[in-house]
């Protein structure tokens, strides 16, 4: 279904970030995406395609460098990224039946990314130390809710209320750190 989800970063969330790139005089990552998107539909090899995505990622991490965000700016970001999972979810599961596969993927990509970005996070003070583990065990406590990457049937585990729970905390920790 790899396919499917290429759609997504270009139309949900691509479009509404240039401007904030634009506005901070850093380069958009039109090319890399199109790249990506263009060697996933043109059924490239995986070793290309994980290239391409490598690619992509390098030119996302310039921009989040370049902005500097303090953890607290970190973690709020993250919490975001778990609404957009929850949102997902509650599309993709209805009564522990997983009722969209493609939503239901998007999910659990968002968490995914959630974590990989807690565990990038800089920590220099004992409070930001804290937060950040805090916000891995709050981002970790969801895989449950994904037991397997193509579900049949009853394969979901919960419901989008633990990930908007999840991100509730995190942002707690977050502001605990002003």
């Amino acid at each position: 279904m790899v396919a499917t989800h290429m759609k997504h970063p270009r139309d949900e969330l691509y479009a509404g970030l240039v401007p904030a790139i634009e506005a901070r005089g850093l380069s958009p990552f039109d090319a890399e995406l199109t790249a990506l998107a263009e060697a996933v539909k043109g059924g490239a090899e995986a070793a290309v395609v994980e290239q391409t995505w490598r690619t992509l990622d390098e030119a996302i991490e310039s921009i989040e460098r370049s902005v500097k965000a303090t953890s607290r700016e970190q973690l709020m970001a993250i919490a975001g990224m778990l609404d957009t999972a929850a949102e997902e979810y509650k599309i993709a599961v209805f009564e522990d039946m997983v009722e969209d596969v493609h939503e239901y993927q998007d999910a659990w990509g968002f968490q995914q990314i959630a974590l990989q970005r807690v565990g990038q996070i800089e920590a220099n003070s004992g409070a930001e130390r804290s937060a950040k583990t805090e916000a891995a065990v709050a981002v970790s406590s969801l895989e449950d809710l994904w037991p397997s990457l193509n579900p049949t049937g009853s394969d979901a585990a919960g419901n989008a209320d633990r990930i908007s729970s999840a991100a509730e905390r995190i942002r707690g920790v977050a502001k605990e750190m002003d």
